[in-house]
């Protein structure tokens, strides 16, 4: 830990912080420095018209693309912007604390973020901000994600790991890990995005308490679990109710054993939602019944401690060939923390999937199992098991020295 040292009243006190931070609240959009004129002027002074354009609606923005060309363009580019998912990345290199983003971290459309946060940093310790060179302010990492990385009114978690090894581009490769990497995404239309804390006990003597979060006209196409145990036994229950119009092949999931999950609701108190250790932390991707809106989630798991890299490839390969690319796109990568040469995986996936962020986790137990396989090759999947009076036959899901691949898209569909 870093120690400072500041003046408090006629006494000197050493303050110890789990991490020094450099703000980027001023950075966040340029100041308006030069005179204009309205009108016909507007356009010249970059990046003025960005600036206010991005402060429209979407509607209002499909109202000026009607007033020339030029204004089209921008707001055509603001509305791209606002359907992609947007990342940040909070790593160190050579004693730096660095920040990277994907180029689009203020869109207006964000309605969820997902915080993966390394295990070798404290949440309850304080972080220094600096604001200028002479000055900084103290407060918990919570209240920096609020402040500075969350800044609008949207739910979001943490999620401690023992190590978060993203990839986004390749002159952002960071080896060693992350302190943070955040992942903000937008609305997918057709597509709700609900993140809850679910007691499966509770769950299993009354299975309507699900309908608080899932509705009985919803079908779940993507499902993410983590918790601090191991959720073998009570698991089952959960999917005895999602799976009862659907099968596990129409369902991504993936997850793992975490050694904390905090879910906040980004309001002017950053309520945080009480979750007892009895309960699970999903994330699940929805539609309506009967609807089918341009998204697609598949998942896969790779078994093995010291797989070759020409294993990889095929393994990979194949997860290419389940999922129909689309325009926008994600990836997450939930890797076993105690597994050998895995460093390889992200390099690979970024050959297959070149334009998709991954954001990689390590944890201490994987969840998840294989989704959108052809029919043929169901019933080559690993031994299923019977859970106890469950007339539903399950996949395995829980695996040791494994990798589990999420990746979800939608939109267009990219033409190959």
């Amino acid at each position: 830990m870093d120690p400072f040292v500041y003046l408090n009243g006629k006494h000197w006190e050493i303050i110890y912080c789990c991490v020094c931070l450099k703000s980027i609240e001023k950075v966040k959009r340029p100041e308006m420095k030069d005179k204009f004129e309205f009108g016909e002027q507007l356009e010249y002074f970059y990046p003025l018209l960005d600036m206010i354009f991005d402060y429209l609606s979407d509607k209002d923005l499909d109202n000026v693309m009607q007033v020339k060309k030029s204004w089209a363009a921008v707001a055509e580019r603001i509305l791209r912007k606002r359907s992609k998912p947007c990342w940040v990345s909070c790593y160190q290199e050579n004693g730096r604390v660095l920040f990277k983003d994907s180029g689009n971290m203020h869109f207006s459309n964000g309605t969820t973020a997902f915080i993966f946060f390394g295990k070798h940093y404290n949440l309850n310790e304080y972080i220094s901000l600096h604001e200028e060179i002479h000055s900084f302010q103290q407060m918990k990492f919570v209240e920096y994600c609020s402040r500075e990385i969350v800044s609008r009114n949207i739910n979001f978690c943490v999620l401690t790991c023992p190590k978060v090894v993203s990839y986004f581009s390749q002159d952002i490769e960071i080896r060693n890990g992350s302190i943070f990497d955040t992942l903000f995404l937008p609305e997918i239309p057709g597509i709700k995005t609900i993140m809850f804390n679910c007691n499966f006990s509770k769950l299993k003597r009354n299975p309507a308490l699900l309908e608080t979060y899932i509705k009985p006209n919803e079908e779940v196409k993507c499902l993410l679990v983590f918790d601090e145990s191991d959720i073998r036994s009570s698991i089952d229950f959960l999917f005895k109710i999602i799976l009862k119009e659907t099968t596990a092949n129409e369902i991504a999931l993936g997850g793992g054993i975490t050694h904390g999950v905090k879910l906040f609701k980004n309001d002017p108190k950053l309520t945080e939602q009480i979750r007892s250790r009895h309960e699970t932390f999903c994330i699940a991707f929805t539609k309506q019944k009967g609807e089918e809106p341009d998204f697609q989630a598949v998942s896969r798991v790779i078994e093995g401690n010291e797989l070759s890299r020409r294993e990889l490839n095929k393994e990979l390969m194949e997860l290419r060939k389940s999922i129909v690319m689309r325009s926008n796109s994600i990836g997450l990568r939930i890797c076993c923390q105690a597994k050998r040469r895995k460093g390889k995986e992200s390099l690979i996936f970024n050959a297959h999937f070149p334009n998709t962020p991954l954001f990689g986790v390590e944890v201490e137990g994987e969840v998840g199992w294989n989704s959108n396989l052809p029919q043929d090759k169901v019933a080559e999947q690993p031994e299923s098991f019977r859970p106890k009076r469950c007339k539903v036959l399950y996949p395995k899901f829980q695996y040791e020295w494994s990798s589990i691949f999420v990746v979800i898209t939608w939109g267009n569909i990219i033409e190959m």
